[in-house]
């Protein structure tokens, strides 16, 4: 299929995390597989069965579309074949002209080759759904980047008018005060005068170790490593997690939203004498996509805001502060 090898073959035994293991999709013969796809990567190759097995082959699949740069490319047998139809390397180029699905439902696939002997060539067939045909589905459109408060806006999770959504979902438009400090800003929403440390990404674990809070012999776990926003109620030691999760087109992402008790346990372990609040600030995506996942945080009490509720910055502000 993909080269792996015979189910007989030997190998050392490792400890592989159990979320990378693939149960279907694999060589006959063989009860698993384990992927050895990077962390950074993974959550956006994995793909799933309607069971919720990991699949070894489009898992894989997924991940070589990442593998090329401008200075490498992948080759099929040496160069001496043309690319499996299957194969879709990261896409760079669309037609601009076509904004939404609705407008691409009657023209053909907006995708664009990069590289290899493709590069250049346009697809020719006829889009379904999102501007792109059954191959493509799960790309999007491509917006131009746009700079904005001196940092580049683009990636996974830039948003129709170019910005990250960390970026539009900020609190500082809810700030009355703010001081710089160390790792982070010493803040006051409007309409309170209780003090919080504001601290993003690695801020918050860089500002709680600077000040002896933190247990540096919790092992990380991965996905609390960094905070999209984090505010700190030093008075009452209480720390309020935002996660901002962005999602237009269909995946994995799901699974995202089910851990806040995981990180909440982590958290707690890390940040000693601290009372952990975890909340989400949402896309509409997931309104329709993770009915589910939705009860199970409502079920026990995680707030979650929507970022197409005008006042929902208002919203949070104002649990954060009568909390």
């Amino acid at each position: 299929m993909l080269g792996f090898p015979s189910s007989g073959s030997a190998v050392d035994n490792v400890d592989s995390p159990a979320r990378k293991r693939a149960l279907v999709g694999i060589p006959e013969g063989c009860k698993y597989f384990d992927c050895a796809i990077n962390d950074e990567v993974f959550d956006d190759c994995a793909v799933y069965d309607e069971q919720g097995k990991l699949n070894g082959v489009e898992t894989y699949r997924k991940y070589y579309g990442t593998k090329n740069t401008e200075n490498w490319t992948l080759k099929w047998n040496k160069g001496r074949d043309a690319e499996p139809r299957w194969y879709v390397p990261e896409f760079v180029k669309v037609d601009e002209n076509v904004k939404d699905a609705e407008a691409a439902d009657s023209i053909l696939c907006q995708a664009t080759y990069k590289s290899g002997n493709r590069n250049g060539e346009k697809c020719k067939c006829k889009a379904k759904s999102n501007g792109f045909c059954g191959i493509h589905k799960n790309f999007t459109i491509k917006q131009p980047n746009v700079k904005n408060k001196g940092t580049g806006a683009g990636g996974a999770k830039t948003t129709k008018n170019g910005l990250k959504f960390e970026e539009l979902t900020d609190l500082n438009s809810e700030y009355e005060t703010s001081t710089e400090i160390e790792n982070g800003q010493m803040i006051t929403f409007l309409g309170s005068d209780k003090k919080y440390v504001s601290s993003k990404k690695t801020q918050g674990f860089k500002y709680m170790a600077a000040n002896n809070n933190m247990d540096p012999t919790v092992k990380k776990m991965h996905g609390c490593k960094s905070f999209d926003g984090c505010y700190i109620n030093e008075e009452a030691k209480i720390m309020f997690i935002k996660e901002d999760k962005y999602q237009q087109v269909s995946g994995s992402i799901c699974e995202k939203i089910q851990t806040p008790h995981a990180k909440i346990w982590q958290l707690n372990r890390t940040f000693p004498g601290y009372e952990i609040v975890y909340m989400y600030v949402l896309s509409e995506w997931y309104k329709k996509n993770c009915e589910a996942e939705l009860e199970y945080l409502a079920a026990h009490n995680y707030p979650v805001f929507w970022e197409k509720d005008d006042d929902y910055k208002k919203k949070i502000v104002q649990f954060i502060t009568t909390y």
